[in-house]
């Protein structure tokens, strides 16, 4: 069974940090993003540029590292980025991005 933890749609100049400790029972966690060009969220076009810098904090950690797969480009459609850990917090931090003004992330952990 999945579990999935979203945060709320960001403008693009911010960074999000999405604690979420339930995920530490979850061996294998996948980040995704939604891009929109608004806050509600109600127009979702892929980006023209821009990427994602994405860092996790692993139980246990003091710090940040960078995510697998970090960073991902945001103008290639359904780009993720996955890992092996209990991780407890993930952070996105936007660079360049064009073409959206809000951002969402989106983890889904997997048992298997």
């Amino acid at each position: 069974m999945a579990r999935v933890a979203a945060s709320p749609i960001t403008p693009i100049g911010n960074t999000i940090t999405l604690y979420s400790p339930e995920m530490l029972h979850y061996p294998h966690v996948v980040v995704t993003f939604s891009y929109f060009t608004d806050a509600d969220g109600t127009d979702a076009p892929t980006p023209t540029a821009g990427t994602i810098a994405l860092s996790t904090k692993y139980n246990g950690s003091q710090g940040y590292i960078a995510f697998s797969g970090s960073p991902i480009d945001c103008t290639t459609e359904g780009a993720y980025a996955d890992s092996a850990g209990p991780s407890v917090s993930f952070k996105a931090e936007p660079t360049g991005i064009t073409g959206a003004t809000h951002y969402q992330m989106t983890v889904t952990g997997n048992k298997g």
